[in-house]
């Protein structure tokens, strides 16, 4: 509805028609450490094989071989060494269309231990800060780590809607606009990953034509693209004179 306009208006939009055929996917996630993944086919004729794409942090991490001829099938990817954030599954037929797609986050929280070298330093002396990052274990771990250092009688962390780690792992990886991005990751807790699930629920399906954005038309291209570098021209005076040309390439890795 417009802004200020009471009461708002309705709208209505289309959605897609029912198919009768077609895949469900499905993943849980169980504490972070497995995800159970389930897809179901309208019919075991249905289903003719294809492959489950998992990505992360724009790189595929894995590809599962889907059998041909069942139903429903079953299996579950362990997630202890998948990187923290948005996980994407997309699920392809045998003739790699992109069938369902569904939006996973993980999160594995470390205990941090900060010690300082003095416990009651005065007025600017110097004081070293030690952290170190364990697993639940206890055992200690290699990371790179991001430090913020506030005045804690002036700025109250609790109050903040934003954090290192949703600006690190969620606010650049969703369409919209969160809320409270750092309250999902407060005290971490079974609620926190439930409310995660659910919100990334929302995000499936980004690039739902994304098949079509690589056919690119040409019939209604104003110009096309040059095949090379074409340079062209005369000199006017002396007669005799001589040219030199000169092209420098940066190569970008």
């Amino acid at each position: 509805s417009e802004e200020g306009e009471f009461p708002p208006k309705q709208v209505r939009y289309l959605l897609p028609s029912i198919r009768q055929s077609g895949a469900c996917l499905q993943i849980l996630n169980e504490n972070d450490q497995e995800a159970k993944v389930t897809i179901r086919y309208s019919s075991a004729d249905e289903n003719r094989g294809g492959t489950l794409l998992i990505v992360s942090k724009n790189q595929a991490i894995a590809r599962v071989s889907i059998p041909a001829g069942m139903p429903e099938v079953a299996f579950r990817i362990p997630l202890a060494n998948v990187r923290d954030g948005t996980v994407r599954y997309t699920l392809f037929n045998s003739d790699n269309q992109p069938l369902a797609e569904r939006i996973l986050f993980v999160y594995h929280p470390h205990k941090l231990q900060a010690r300082l070298s003095k416990e009651n330093p005065t007025a600017r002396e110097k004081v070293e800060l030690t952290l170190s990052l364990a697993n639940k274990s206890g055992l200690p771990i290699r990371a790179k780590a991001s430090v913020s250092v506030v005045d804690g009688e002036l700025v109250s962390l609790q109050s903040k809607k934003i954090n290192i780690a949703s600006e690190l792992l969620l606010d650049k990886e969703i369409r919209g606009t969160v809320a409270s991005p750092a309250w999902y990751f407060r005290e971490y807790d079974p609620q926190k990953r439930e409310a995660l699930d659910h919100l990334m629920l929302t995000q499936a399906w980004r690039r739902f034509t994304w098949m079509d954005s690589l056919q690119i038309p040409t019939e209604n291209l104003p110009f096309f693209p040059e095949s090379g570098i074409t340079i062209s021209g005369a000199t006017a005076s002396p007669k005799d004179s001589t040219i030199l040309l000169l092209s420098f390439f940066t190569l970008l890795s």
